[in-house]
């Protein structure tokens, strides 16, 4: 109960912010406003309100981009920052108006960004490790690197023993347990 309430609380307060931040910026730049349409939209709380949905959108996906812009971004990366986005969509308020569209095309992108081949790259970069990958994923991770272990004509043995060290990566058993610094070990593209 006591969180509801502080809800209403910090809604109420950012209402009453948002009243104060709009009539400073009328009372200062109405006068410079000459296009009615804009001067109309300026003076309607909702358009605020809209802005302040959309900017809650569009701010992890910025930070996404910034990050994947990086000449450092593995494939890893793009799917680490693939599932903070939909950590930070899924966590959008319900009231949110955008949220049920910003689901809508994350889901349409990311099955096309989810590959196979993506998701070894993400299984086998030793900093994200044991990270956001259930039984499925890490069973799907062993398949596409037996199926390419085969492709490069490996033997059925081999391909065992290949999933046999995926097993003892996963677990960080020897020899995969030393620890892993991403500053110091960091290819670029």
């Amino acid at each position: 109960m006591a969180n509801i309430w502080h809800a209403r609380f910090r809604y109420r307060s950012y209402r009453s912010n948002l009243k104060v931040k709009n009539s400073e910026f009328r009372m200062i730049y109405y006068s410079l406003i000459t296009n009615s349409h804009v001067s109309l939209l300026i003076q309607d709380e909702e358009f605020f309100v809209n802005c302040h949905h959309i900017r809650s959108i569009w701010a992890p996906i910025k930070e996404c981009i910034n990050i994947l812009k990086s000449k450092s971004a593995t494939l890893a990366d793009c799917f680490m920052q693939m599932i903070k986005l939909a950590i930070a969509i899924f966590r959008l308020p319900s009231s949110n108006p955008y949220k049920v569209s910003a689901i809508q095309i994350f889901n349409r992108r990311y099955l096309e960004f989810q590959h196979p081949a993506y998701l070894l790259c993400y299984f086998l970069h030793p900093y994200y490790r044991g990270l956001s990958l259930n039984g499925e994923g890490f069973r799907n991770a062993a398949i596409t690197a037996t199926t390419l272990w085969q492709n490069l004509e490996y033997s059925e043995q081999e391909c065992k023993e290949l999933l046999t060290q995926f097993q003892k990566y996963d677990q960080k058993l020897k020899p995969y347990d030393l620890s892993y610094e991403k500053n110091m070990d960091m290819p670029e593209l």
